[in-house]
């Protein structure tokens, strides 16, 4: 067992896997610090829900590590929408011009001369323990304007308040609470105290993660439109009720102050971490965080540069705005609804440069996205108050939207210095119209809806996914993937299926988390999770099959198998605490084919893992500190180790079976500074401003006087070796060895250049690497005495990320070894030579060459060898033949 946040994470957490030893994990840490990560092509924070093609960028500025998994954080999030030409836009959370400060909270909208306070029976400020529709006056509808209570928790993306669920999806000592999400967050209430009357919420996840939403603040939300008899509109506000603590199960908090507009002054750690935030004109100008300050400017109220500590930047550059000019659509849809508004045309590009010098073009097309399986009842008349009830004084109304609007994403381009060429990323994925279905009670069963969306990658392959529109059930859920090659071929075909509502009705689970309070979307409160997934590749079919489901919907036997004839059955047993809320962690798996126990967990009081057991064996002991650290682990044989003075998520002090020690010094960014092994030397080391290794200094006294080594990682304004001006280079100096690191936009190394300084003429040693669309490395020369090298290896790969063949430059010429996939998961491997070996695998429920069966190496005019692997239903190897055929 692995205690894997032991240096590096929440300190919290326990994993299965080879013990990591302390020192290791120091190393890790200091190696991390030291290396310049690669880039990768969602590198602007750009999250595309593939659904609609809708976009939000996320990005973090400052991310300082703590002992617990609270964080401390600051992220600016920007999602982009349409809002309306004319009149009143919608204001945003903002706090950072255009962009959200991104912190927990609860929100709706509603019509502004009512807010979150008055229901169908007056005023109503219990919102929490008590549901009400919020109020607007006729002749508009409440649904027109409000759409329910959205739950945004920064990490986890949104969800919505649902009302009423049902005993098992609620804790035991809080069975009176009104409300939950499809998450099973548990909630309560509590007084608001600032910026809003009445009761706010207190939101628990099902990890012991408690939010404390009592701080409210209030944007507007435009107005919505005229109706078409009476020419009127109503003002819509949209109201924010704002965490001020996050608190985990052991104590440890995130205080979060706000100022009058309800935008983050402070982010506090009860462990002394800090964000500070300055404002001015009700916009983020600064924030600082232990010494280290960031300066946001603007273009009016658009964020155009975000500055860091190293004086890199980003930069932000709208080329068009996100308005749509809407047109006054004041037309009956008529009886079956089938007269639709006219989508208005609009393009909008944003580009954005990282501080690494990548530039990020994206283009958004106003899109129309249909669903299907709209109830025709749903299509009502209504006669126009005042007249006559004959033909022409009936308005009809669709009481469930059969179409929605977006910006969505079509086109994504990333250049800059040293990349050969532009990469690019297209999309699509817009459904035809569609018409109301004919039938009463939903969902339809045999309605067709299902859309495709389609990415071109830079390489020339496709992604397919498709997705189910059939209101009611199946609405925005993946329902299978497809990857092709340039050429057409099809490489891997994915299905998924859920569970119906048919099966529903004998499952274990209640039908619904609870009664959707808002909103049109019937299947977001539907309990369907995953049943099956079949996987095609090389003519090979993978299945994971559920065969039984809990009470709370989780999979409690799994069924793998392949066409290939390997399967295995296995059970899992989850850990609850169902009066302290904490859910869903694994207390043991067996093999169902053997009865073998494959790993158990047991765990204390506070639902941290004790003892751990693998086919019976202990394997590890743990205890912990009051505030959730782990304090020892032993192994199976008792012999323990020791973690104590935790600081930014690493302990300073660990004390070894043999009584020997190590202690490290970690200042309050949660940087390693200092390491003294176990006879007393200390290394001290030193960063720059982001964080990245500066310096190393050895420690004196030892035989030899170790030269401290030194790095800068800068920008350079000038082309060097052919990579264009913008680009970044490492320089790491130890005495007289110098190493110098150029790199792409993408921080990967282009050009790596070492010499002695004492003879740098004669000692001069250039590489030179090339990569593909995903960071994988295409070229890595020879070694030579200049830059312009040609010469070396090189790799290629197919749409799934697979090695399809290698080549070497060689005094004989290109020596190329191909690798073939070949139906059944064979892999067959040519050397230059002609040389053949054909490779045979066990494989279950996913696609993996981790488990040869047989290796078979034919050969010319003699019997050809073969190794045969015996594996058990585990994988494990049980007999190794090798025998000529």
């Amino acid at each position: 067992m692995a205690l894997v946040t032991l240096l590096a994470g929440s300190g919290i957490g326990v994993a299965s896997g080879q013990a990591m030893q302390p020192y290791q994990e120091y190393d890790k840490r200091l190696r991390t610090a030291e290396q310049v990560g690669a880039l990768t092509s969602d590198l602007f924070g750009d999250a595309v829900n593939m659904f609609d093609q809708s976009v939000a960028f996320e990005q973090t500025d400052i991310d300082i590590p703590g002992t617990n998994a609270l964080p401390v954080k600051l992220t600016r999030k920007l999602v982009v929408r349409p809002v309306p030409f004319a009149g009143m836009a919608p204001q945003i959370f903002g706090g950072a011009g255009d962009w959200n400060i991104d912190v927990p909270y609860i929100s709706g909208v509603f019509d502004g001369a009512y807010g979150w306070n008055v229901g169908s029976a007056g005023l109503r400020t219990a919102r929490c323990s008590d549901i009400f529709y919020p109020h607007t006056l006729p002749p508009h509808r409440v649904d027109d304007i409000w759409s329910g209570y959205s739950v945004n928790l920064p990490g986890q993306g949104a969800r919505s308040l649902i009302a009423l669920p049902p005993a098992q999806f609620k804790p035991d000592n809080r069975q009176a609470s009104k409300w939950t999400t499809s998450a099973l967050d548990a909630i309560t209430c509590t007084p608001m105290v600032a910026g809003y009357e009445g009761e706010g919420f207190v939101l628990q996840t099902t990890d012991g993660i408690t939010y404390t939403f009592n701080i409210g603040t209030t944007r507007t939300a435009g107005t919505m439109g005229q109706d078409s008899a009476s020419g009127r509109s109503r003002p819509r506000v949209e109201v924010f009720l704002l965490a001020s603590r996050i608190e985990d199960r052991f104590g440890n908090a995130v205080s979060i102050s706000y100022n009058g507009k309800g935008h983050p002054t402070a982010i506090t750690g009860s462990d002394g971490r800090n964000i500070s935030l300055q404002y001015a004109n009700d916009r983020l100008v600064s924030a600082s965080a232990h010494g280290r300050s960031w300066a946001y400017a603007y273009t009016g109220s658009t964020l155009q540069r975000v500055t860091q500590p190293d004086q890199a930047a980003w930069e932000i550059n709208h080329l068009a705005d996100t308005r749509v000019s809407y047109m006054i659509w004041n037309e009956d849809p008529g009886k079956g609804c089938g007269n639709v508004a006219p989508i208005s045309p609009k393009t909008y590009s944003l580009q954005m440069k990282h501080p690494s010098g990548a530039v990020g073009t994206f283009r958004f097309d106003h899109q129309r996205h249909y669903r299907v399986g709209v109830p025709s009842v749903l299509c009502q008349g209504e006669a126009v108050s005042g007249s006559a009830e004959n033909e022409s004084s009936i308005v009809h109304h669709l009481a469930v939207p059969i179409h929605f609007d977006v910006l969505g994403l079509t086109r994504k381009t990333i250049e800059g210095p040293g990349l050969p060429n532009a990469l690019v990323w297209t999309y699509e994925g817009v459904n035809g119209q569609s018409s109301l279905w004919s039938g009463n009670v939903p969902p339809c069963v045999a309605c067709n809806g299902t859309k495709v969306v389609t990415v071109v990658q830079p390489d020339g392959s496709t992604l397919h996914e498709s997705y189910g529109t059939v209101y009611s059930r199946d609405e925005g859920k993946l329902l299978g993937r497809n990857v092709v090659a340039a050429d057409g071929t099809v490489l891997e075909d994915e299905d998924l299926f859920y569970v119906t509502t048919a099966q529903a009705a004998s499952m274990p689970f209640p039908d619904r988390y609870g009664s959707r309070w808002g909103g049109n979307d019937e299947s977001s409160v539907l309990v369907r999770p995953l049943a099956r997934k079949v996987i095609t590749r090389d003519g090979t079919t993978m299945t994971w099959n559920v065969a039984a489901f809990d009470a709370k919907g989780r999979p409690l036997r799994i069924e793998r198998s392949s066409s290939l004839g390997d399967s295995r059955t296995d059970a899992t047993v989850y850990f609850d605490d169902t009066t302290r809320w904490l859910l869903g962690q694994t207390a043991s798996t067996t093999n169902a084919d053997t009865g073998l126990v494959e790993s158990q967990t047991t765990f204390n009081a506070l639902a941290m893992p004790l003892q751990q057991r693998q086919f019976g064996k202990l394997v590890q002991t743990l205890s912990y500190h009051p505030d959730g650290s782990v304090a020892s682990f032993a192994d199976g044989r008792g012999n323990t180790t020791t973690l104590n003075n935790w600081k930014r998520g690493t302990p300073q002090s660990i004390g070894y079976p043999d009584g020997n020690a190590i202690s490290a010094t970690v200042d309050d960014n949660g940087w390693i500074t200092a390491v003294t092994n176990e006879i007393g030397y200390t290394t001290s080391h030193g960063y720059d401003a982001m964080g990245r290794m500066s310096s190393t200094t050895y420690a004196s006294g030892d035989a030899v006087g170790w030269n401290a080594t030194t790095q800068k990682f800068e920008r350079v304004n000038a082309v060097e070796h052919g990579i264009a001006a913008g680009h970044w280079r490492l320089t790491t100096s130890s005495g007289n060895r110098r190493k110098y690191v150029y790199f792409d936009a993408m921080w990967r190394p282009v050009i790596t250049r070492e010499h002695d300084t004492a003879n740098a003429t004669g000692t001069d040693r250039y590489q030179r690497f090339s990569y593909d669309h995903a960071g994988r490395t295409t070229f890595q020369s020879h070694p030579g005495s200049s830059a312009t090298l040609t010469t070396g290896q090189w790799s290629e790969y197919d749409a799934l990320g697979r090695l399809t063949s290698t080549s070497g430059d060689s005094e004989l010429g290109l020596l190329t070894t191909v690798t073939e996939y070949l139906p059944g998961m064979d892999v067959r491997v040519t050397s230059p030579r002609g040389d053949r070996s054909i490779t045979h695998h066990q494989v279950f429920d996913t696609p993996s060459y981790q488990s040869p069966v047989s290796i078979e190496q034919p050969a010319t005019g003699e019997p050809g060898i073969r190794t045969r692997v015996v594996r058990d239903v585990l994988g494990k190897p049980t007999r190794i033949v090798r025998e000529s055929f």
